[in-house]
């Protein structure tokens, strides 16, 4: 009992020091918190102008100014748009430099909450200096927040700060206002929600017809319209008495649209109905709504309901790079561990030991203009060494890195076919095979065994590889399944393969059915051929050879079972 409670206080101890290792990995510490890139944020109306006077319906540009200062490839940069403002729906847009380089990948959620992510796929991070730009997102005013006028304080963290947002009065509508509209995307939900307000001015209208037509990349959602009686209050702008008479009213629908037959009214209506986006790529959705009558002229209304949007730039001090990229001249994979010296036209070592990374590559950085060149001093394993330089030139004013490539040629690899009878007594000559790709395309045909059974190929670059016999040596069977095998990088051996065949059943029968009772007598030559092939390499596959494994296990089990049953016996015996 004792031990046993030991050995549970063991395993304690060490999964709690395993779980106090891993949070205290887990944790940053305090006071090490990456910097932010966030620098500045202006915030400006839709036309991009920044008077800091704003209707509480009105779009509005955040424009944050971000720099890059530690930050490196993979970096996250998470952060929360200020909660006076609410996106439409959610975002993702890619910041690029003027060249078209990625440097940034940008997601927000329809509650504002932004991750940044610096992707950098060309390097342009290690290869530049004083990396900024900027992002903007296509806001409007959180209702709950900003919902009349005065001045509001806006919450901002990562140590920026702006002026606090002044809202002003909303300007009524004109007193005489027959027709209105407006809109509210929402490409979450890939839904626009629309409002018309009919006869504001409350007049008497007579055979009032509402007529809608829905503009490109949406369609009308049938049966979305509510119509409402309305009293509206020219003091105020706003309206009270809502009375819901959809079904009172003649309707007909398409997908474009919808027209309402009112008839004669002098009352107020707001009308609202959705449609449904089709095509998630845009961000304006026009509509025009009409409204006819015996009495008035025609009077429409022209509006664009629009999406939130986002985007930004990035620019760098180029500091030009040279990137030199390792590939196999085959393959073109990359090579890592390739060691190169940097010259000068003169052949004088600049920089010694450079050495290729995971990619393939060796990044140089600061060098004045000039001519240069790259000279391997060792090969990656299992390669050639080229001694070839490889020449570049770095101009005046020279903008971009400069990439150059060095192929490599792998050392190849040799392999021997050996053809031996299934006995394992005699070697044959005259087989015939093909080498085959390992999708079964011809490299080598009619390759036949030696007097000593030997298919010999030298010089296949590194890969996958099969023998298939074509021809088996007279009085033996053709054996068609491929001897498959790999050449693999770096492989300085001969590799060597074993064949076997069996002979025909009616050569064999003829051999025993001779009349000669002699015994064989030992052919020394033949063995000591075979024990030279046996010798080429006792790990290798014997194709053709098969051993009845299943017999002699039932055999091996019978006899134990007869053993333990003999046993028992015994035992029986005795203790009569």
């Amino acid at each position: 009992m004792n031990k046993l409670m030991k050995f549970f206080v063991v395993i304690f101890m060490i999964t709690n020091i395993f779980f106090n290792s891993y949070s205290v990995n887990a944790e940053t510490p305090e006071g090490q918190k990456n910097s932010s890139i966030l620098d500045n944020l202006n915030i400006t109306h839709e036309d991009g102008s920044d008077k800091n006077q704003w209707y509480t319906w009105e779009r509005v540009n955040l424009n944050y100014e971000w720099s890059l200062k530690d930050h490196k490839k993979g970096d996250v940069e998470e952060f929360d748009l200020p909660k006076e403002f609410q996106l439409e729906n959610g975002l993702d847009f890619n910041i690029k430099t003027n060249e078209g380089v990625l440097i940034q990948k940008v997601h927000a959620d329809k509650n504002g909450h932004v991750k940044v992510e610096l992707v950098d796929p060309t390097n342009y991070i290690e290869t530049h200096e004083n990396i900024h730009g900027n992002m903007y997102f296509t806001t409007k005013f959180n209702k709950d927040i900003i919902n009349e006028p005065g001045k509001y304080p806006i919450s901002l963290d990562n140590n920026i700060s702006t002026e606090p947002i002044e809202i002003i009065p909303e300007y009524l509508p004109n007193k005489d206002e027959k027709i209105y509209k407006w809109g509210t995307v929402n490409k979450d939900d890939g839904i626009i929600k629309w409002i018309i307000r009919v006869n504001y001015a409350q007049a008497k209208i007579n055979n009032a017809i509402i007529k809608e037509e829905l503009g490109e990349g949406q369609n009308y959602i049938k049966g979305s319209v509510k119509i409402s009686q309305v009293t509206f209050n020219h003091n105020t702008g706003n309206y009270d008495e809502c009375i819901d008479v959809t079904d009172k009213f003649n309707m007909n629908e398409n997908n474009t649209g919808f027209n309402i037959d009112l008839g004669n009214i002098n009352k107020g209506y707001i009308i609202k109905f959705n449609s449904k986006i089709t095509n998630s790529n845009q961000i304006i959705f026009p509509n025009t709504v009409r409204l006819y009558g015996d009495n008035i002229e025609e009077k429409f209304t022209k509006v664009e309901a629009k999406s939130s949007e986002g985007g930004g730039k990035a620019a760098g001090i180029n500091d030009p790079s040279v990137i030199l990229t390792k590939v196999d001249s085959d393959t073109k994979e990359v090579l890592k561990d390739a060691e190169f010296s940097l010259q000068n036209k003169m052949g004088i070592d600049i920089k010694i030991g450079l050495k290729t990374d995971e990619n393939g590559q060796i990044h140089v950085k600061g060098l004045v203009s000039g001519e240069y060149q790259f000279v391997e001093t060792k090969a990656p394993n299992g390669y050639k060494l080229d001694k070839t330089p490889i020449k570049f030139t770095i101009k005046d004013g020279q903008i971009g890195d400069i990439r150059v490539n060095k192929e490599n040629t792998a050392i190849p690899g040799n392999v021997i076919l050996t053809k031996i009878d299934s006995s394992g007594k005699k070697v044959l000559e005259g087989a015939e095979f093909s080498l085959q790709s390992k999708s079964g395309k011809d490299i080598k045909i009619g390759l036949k065994t030696d007097e000593n059974g030997q298919i010999y190929v030298k010089d296949l670059v590194p890969g996958e590889y099969q023998f298939v016999e074509t021809k088996a040596p007279n009085g033996y069977k053709l054996d068609k399944n491929p001897v498959k095998f790999t050449v693999k990088v770096g492989q300085t051996n001969t590799l060597n393969l074993i064949k076997y065949n069996e002979a025909l059943g009616k050569i064999q029968k003829k051999l025993l059915d001779s009349g000669d009772n002699k015994p064989m007598q030992p052919n020394n030559k033949l063995i000591q051929e075979k024990s030279k092939i046996m010798q080429l390499n006792n790990k290798l596959p014997r194709t053709g050879y098969s051993f009845n494994f299943i017999m002699l296990g039932i055999g091996f089990i019978l006899i134990s079972i007869a053993s333990i049953f003999l046993i028992r016996r015994q035992k029986q015996l005795r203790s009569k």
